[in-house]
């Protein structure tokens, strides 16, 4: 089944650098009484003056006359005078367009009319808080569950009520900076949402015999959809970002775009979804469910976006688990264009090696691994109609809601169940036959469950699942990890940064600020910048159970500054024989997840609300727990039976599909189009090491012994003329100064020419070749079955092909240049103790061998 608990690789590998402005003394007074009082707040997308905020009494998404209300003035303050009872009601902000400004662009009044809401008991208005109170009111969520389903589709834990604006801008220090940085992802995604919100609101404002309560729900539910994407893009962008291109993209527009058209029905859908009954699913299982899954590639061969559409099925009658996948195999229209997927992933999305050690009854396990795999197994149908899964450790209770869509429009049905690519790609007019049901999925955790994660030794350089063998500790050969509790002791300055063994943690009393090496505490951050400037954050035990958090800050001269930062409470506690000290997570300052892999992002899963340390195998360590009941994000929330599955799958005709995808690359770890994970073979040295000849041959060689024989090449994987007579081949987009780039290497008859062609993408989004950066040269192939290329005097390589599982050749090469320390050199073992090559690795996909 295509439920992907990717959530769990998150504890593992980093959580967000989150945290409340509550903590930072940045949040507005909440008041409350019988009488009138003043309320005040603000409103935003960047901040909002000029714009109406009311207490929206009857819940009609305006400021009507009667309605206690304001004008935002600047920084899109606003104190409204309102009862409690009056305060009760949501908070609506009505946008006036050609007067309203948006203090991010405040040279233009907005163009467009639109309202902004948030739940009863904000004080901070935006698109973010628009989207906790549309999931109020379309799902019945409370106003906490409603924020953490938001919030987890966001990756983060900050707190949605607090001003966005206002915490990109806090001062910057070791506790707030990636804070910021956080608080600022929040206000782009916002501009991001509001775009769509008044583009929408604009494109359907003819629309007769709908109201502006339910086109506003409509528009503010598939936003909430494209939420995970959006947030994507906006950090894809960079320094290059653009709310308008982003909005305005086939992906984010595919999903998120009403048409005027079809608003009425899918309005009418929306409603019937938000009307489910519980459902058995213990019964619904036994006869098999069904799912939609739906992303886009690039075909280098065609240097194009593809569009991959595939659907799957799982049944399980208390005993035994059948799962199926079919993908759209290019040929064809409705069911006839869906082949099985015989590969052993079948469908699943690939995982990766993260590993963690799980807290038992009897004790702690063997490190056991935490990927996504082929999708969960499910190991028992309860009697309350639930059903339980499991994947790897990790226990899940699933149940589920169940809605009749019997003449529905597909279409409009797929458009707001977040199969937006689907929607696009099946006949307009086709709608649900009697009998079609769709299912909506609840996913909470079955149990407590205590991990630690675990980086054992890495095996090569190049094994970058895993830690530096010199950075990991333990008793047991085969069981040292990188995760262990650094210490600083003032005591004995030597030791600021080493793993802690079983020392004693407590302290009997603070430290004194006054003097940095009076402390004795765990580093949950650190950071030493070019300039010798050294950031820490530390974490202190007192007896008695406080724990307080302490900012160090040292100068190139070596002089350290302490500030306290606050205090918290910790416990100890035995859980299953093994002694935890628990500790509320920091989410406002950096800490020690994301300290050891901030590069794999934030939550996309339930927050921990707890991490903890322990003794384990000499040293002590960190984990995380999470409490029973927890709520999983909705990955894959809706699903159908046999009889709806059937009906999309005949309505569905790849030439209804009008709109291109923007490029992406598949890289080296990404899923492939038929959901293979491209395992790139490391062996020897890393990419972009400079290293000798002698260390490419063996890596090489390597390589070719982990690769055996395939169909295609049944040698050793390397080149032979043949495989590149007269071909062309395409090497990855890569962006430079935010502009996309691409070669195109073109191969002569053998032993004769090569040309790389540079292109570049212009302002209009076509790619034109930039003759300044066009190369030539020639080759040939040597008998070791390398592909050797020479351009001129100043470039020489030596490029071997090896063979990848599912259509992929990695191309490995040694390059050397002029840009070396002694200049070009034919001196290619080293013997002269210079690094004069350059060990690089590359994915070339071969579209032909794709399924």
């Amino acid at each position: 089944m295509q439920i992907q608990y990717k959530w769990w690789l998150i504890p593992i590998a980093s959580v967000a650098l989150t945290g409340c402005l509550k903590q930072l003394g940045l949040e507005a007074d909440k008041n409350s009484g019988a009488e009138a009082s003043a309320i005040s707040g603000n409103a935003a997308d960047g901040y909002l003056k000029g714009a109406i905020a009311c207490f929206d009494i009857n819940e009609n998404k305006a400021c009507d006359a009667g309605e206690p209300q304001t004008t935002t003035g600047d920084g899109g303050a606003f104190t409204i005078s309102a009862t409690a009872e009056q305060a009760s009601h949501p908070l609506v902000v009505e946008i006036i367009a050609g007067e309203t400004i948006d203090e991010d662009n405040p040279d233009t009044p907005i163009a467009e009319t639109y309202s902004l809401s948030a739940p009863a008991g904000y004080t901070f208005v935006s698109p973010l808080t628009t989207l906790v109170q549309n999931e109020i009111e379309t799902s019945g969520a409370s106003k906490e569950e409603a924020k953490a389903a938001i919030q987890a589709l966001l990756g983060t834990v900050l707190d949605l009520e607090d001003d966005y604006v206002a915490g990109g801008a806090v001062d910057d220090s070791a506790a707030t900076a990636v804070l910021k940085d956080e608080f600022k992802r929040l206000h782009k995604v916002a501009q991001v949402a509001a775009t769509i919100i008044r583009t929408n609101v604009s494109g359907t404002a003819s629309t007769e015999g709908v109201t502006a309560e339910a086109k506003f729900q409509l528009i503010a539910g598939k936003v909430t959809a494209a939420l995970g994407d959006i947030k994507t893009a906006v950090d894809n962008a960079g320094d290059s970002f653009d709310p308008d291109e982003i909005a305005g993209s086939d992906e984010i527009e595919s999903q998120t775009k009403v048409d005027p058209a079809k608003m009425a029905e899918e309005i009418e859908v929306a409603t019937t979804l938000s009307s489910a009954t519980q459902a058995n699913m213990a019964t619904v299982l036994a006869g098999g469910v069904y799912w939609l899954e739906e992303h886009t590639w690039f075909d280098y061969s065609a240097s194009a976006s593809k569009l991959f559409f595939g659907w799957g099925t799982v049944s399980y009658d208390g005993t035994t688990q059948t799962d199926a996948f079919y993908y759209y195999d290019g040929v064809g229209t409705g069911a006839d264009a869906f082949t099985q997927d015989v590969s052993e992933n079948s469908g699943d999305n690939g995982g990766s090696n993260n590993m963690a050690l799980v807290l038992g009854t009897s004790g702690w396990g063997e490190p056991v691994s935490m990927d996504g795999g082929n999708g969960p197994d499910f190991v028992s149908a309860n009697s309350d109609g639930s059903v339980t899964m499991q994947q790897g450790p990790i226990k899940v209770k699933l149940t589920g809601v169940q809605v009749d869509v019997s003449s529905k429009n597909i279409e409009a049905t797929l458009a707001n169940t977040r199969n937006g690519l689907w929607a696009d790609a099946v006949d307009s007019e086709a709608t649900f036959p009697t009998g079609s049901v769709a299912y909506r999925l609840n996913q909470v955790l079955a149990e407590n469950i205590y991990m630690m994660p675990w980086d054992q030794p890495a095996v090569s350089q190049q094994d970058y699942s895993n830690c530096m063998a010199e950075d990991a500790v333990g008793t047991t050969t085969n069981l040292k990890s990188c995760n262990s509790v650094h210490l600083f002791d003032g005591s004995n300055p030597q030791n600021h940064s080493a793993a802690a063994d079983s020392v004693a943690l407590t302290v009997a009393s603070a430290g004194n600020v006054n003097n940095p090496l009076s402390f004795k505490g765990v580093v949950i951050y650190h950071e030493d910048d070019e300039q010798g400037t050294k950031k820490m954050v530390l974490m202190e035990l007192v007896t008695g159970g406080t724990v307080n958090y302490y900012k160090f800050s040292r100068n190139s001269a070596g002089t350290f500054t302490v500030t306290k930062l606050r205090s918290d409470k910790f416990s100890s506690s035995t859980v299953n024989t093994k002694t935890l000290v628990q500790i509320p997570v920091p989410y406002d300052f950096p800490n020690f997840f994301t300290e050891h892999d901030g590069d794999n992002g934030g939550g996309d899963g339930p927050k921990f609300n707890t991490f903890f340390l322990t003794k384990y195998d000499g040293f002590w360590r960190f984990g995380i727990a999470f409490k029973a009941g927890e709520k999983l994000p909705d990955d894959a929330p809706f699903v159908m039976n046999l009889t709806a599955k059937n009906a999309v799958v005949d309505a569905f005709d790849p030439a209804n599909l009008n709109n291109f995808i923007d490029p992406i690359l598949v890289e080296n770890g990404q899923d492939g189009p038929s959901g293979d994970e491209i395992n790139p073979c490391f062996s020897g040295d890393s990419k972009g090491h400079d290293k000798s000849f002698a260390d490419y041959t063996a890596a090489v060689s390597g390589c070719r012994d982990q690769q055996g024989s395939t169909e295609t090449f049944n040698t050793d994987g390397g080149f032979e003329s043949s495989i590149v007579n007269d071909k062309s081949f395409l090497l990855p987009i890569w962006k430079e100064d935010g502009v996309a780039h691409y070669e195109e290497v073109s191969f002569a008859s053998s032993g004769s020419e090569f040309t790389i062609a540079t292109y570049v993408q212009n302002s209009e989004g076509v790619w034109v070749e930039d003759v300044n950066e066009t190369r030539s040269g020639t080759w040939s192939v040597d008998s070791d079955g390398y592909l050797v290329v020479n351009i001129g005097d100043d470039e020489k390589a030596w490029v071997s092909l090896i063979m990848n599982p599912g259509g992929y050749l990695e191309v490995k090469i040694y390059d050397l240049n002029q840009d070396t320390t002694d200049g070009y050199s034919a001196d290619l073992d080293n013997t002269d103790g210079d690094s004069d090559g350059d060990v690089m690795s590359m994915i070339w996909r071969v579209p032909e061998m794709a399924p």
